[in-house]
């Protein structure tokens, strides 16, 4: 069950609303944070609710991460179609576990026909070349009572897409032929598929069930899709693209807050070179890793050509914020600011008056510029100026402290400044 309740409040906070108002444009990024355990999903899946002309993937730094994903999607939002199109588990094209490659096919098939609106992935699948969406238009049969296939035409074409011909079917990929009686199980299946031919014509098309092998309930339309990495290279002669093709131009990737997105295409991209070598050394035949992975710098340029919302970390820095307040850091010129003195910054400057006639020589909320001034990268002010300001003393009650001035100007510097530990009179 949806949890629509929650979605309705989330779509009511103004935060909400501002990101929804300004969804990046292919090209643009958006940040946002402050959204611990699950709360990142719930705003995708808000946001899917609300737009719902615009495709959304998330890409997530695991497997691990990006099943989370799915199980909280799953929860949040009922109409909403979510897949995962999870990476290959080997280095090579071809798919060793079945359960993998029958998840990924299933959702390339449902990409190919729209029928996706949040895809879940990660950093490594979206890496990774296949052939897969050209196999699946040229490749795919369609069983329908009524229509017309000659068998060893039909099971050499099962062959070359990867099905294994057995005398019964009992997993997927798999076929049998008996007379006319033709059996096959392919993914995106429910249940495997049995067809009844005379001659050339299906005449009869059901169900059947796997372990008593006994027909169930009709069947319309039955699909038969290509096994993932299992394609015969005489079967078709096609690019291996990465699966960033299939999306339109306007969609929104969602990077989850933590997810080393870019690092990790980098370090995919290393080990699978090493893995290769080692295949050779083994004296495996392998294609080259450019064929089966799309260099990460390529990749980056095709991600982030797709309008972007990044899920900040608790105390992750934004780093456009980072950047800009670097910059102006860098810029401001602290020697100026002493209008002459050795020791003093001056109060301020007008343009109508110059400097004014004051000096921060007490102190106060003065801790901050003395220190930014000293450290500066560009225009620096000398280290002995820290702590040649008066400092107020006070005795009270047996304790010896700092006052003077409004609580502010005990709090404003160290907001930024840890001064425990700190002795008075040491250099900063």
């Amino acid at each position: 069950m949806a949890l629509t309740t929650l979605l309705d409040a989330i779509e009511r906070l103004p935060a909400f609303v501002r990101l929804l108002n300004t969804v990046p444009a292919p090209g643009e990024r958006r940040t946002i944070g402050g959204l611990p355990g699950s709360a990142d999903a719930s705003i995708l899946a808000a946001l899917a609710r609300r737009l719902t002309n615009r495709f959304f993937v998330v890409a997530t730094e695991s497997v691990t991460e990006a099943e989370r994903w799915l199980a909280d999607l799953g929860t949040l939002v009922d109409e909403t179609p979510v897949a995962l199109y999870p990476p290959r588990e080997g280095f090579g094209e071809a798919e060793p576990h079945m359960e993998v490659a029958g998840e990924r096919v299933e959702t390339l098939e449902r990409l190919t026909r729209a029928d996706i609106h949040v895809l879940i992935t990660t950093a490594r699948a979206l890496l990774e070349r296949t052939r897969m969406p050209r196999a699946l238009r040229e490749l795919r049969i369609e069983l329908r009572k009524g229509g017309s296939h000659r068998l060893e035409s039909l099971a050499g074409h099962l062959e070359s897409i990867g099905f294994e011909r057995v005398p019964m079917v009992e997993d997927v990929a798999q076929f049998s032929i008996r007379g006319g009686i033709f059996d096959v199980y392919s993914f995106g299946m429910p249940e495997p598929v049995r067809a009844e031919l005379w001659g050339d014509e299906i005449i009869d098309l059901r169900y059947f069930d796997i372990n008593t092998q006994r027909s169930t309930r009709t069947v319309d339309l039955a699909l038969i899709l290509p096994v993932d990495g299992q394609v015969r290279d005489d079967a078709i002669t096609v690019e291996r693209l990465s699966i960033t093709s299939l999306f339109p131009p306007d969609t929104v990737l969602f990077v989850p807050r933590g997810s080393h997105f870019e690092p990790e295409l980098k370090r995919t991209w290393a080990d699978a070179q090493h893995h290769i070598d080692l295949a050779r050394r083994r004296g495996e035949e392998t294609v080259s890793r450019d064929e089966l992975f799309v260099p990460p710098e390529e990749a980056i340029r095709a991600i982030r050509a797709f309008g972007t919302v990044t899920s900040l970390a608790e105390g992750e820095d934004e780093p456009e914020i980072v950047n800009l307040a670097n910059t102006i850091y860098a810029r401001v010129d602290f020697p100026w600011m002493m209008d002459g003195s050795s020791t003093h910054f001056s109060h301020g400057w007008t343009p109508e008056k110059a400097f004014l006639p004051y000096r921060w020589d007490t102190y106060s909320e003065l801790l901050i510029l003395y220190v930014l001034g000293i450290g500066s990268p560009t225009h620096p002010i000398p280290v002995n100026t820290w702590g040649t300001w008066k400092l107020p003393v006070v005795e009270s009650g047996g304790s010896t402290y700092v006052s003077g001035g409004p609580l502010f100007i005990h709090q404003y510097s160290q907001a930024w400044l840890d001064l425990r530990d700190r002795v008075s009179g040491a250099t900063a």
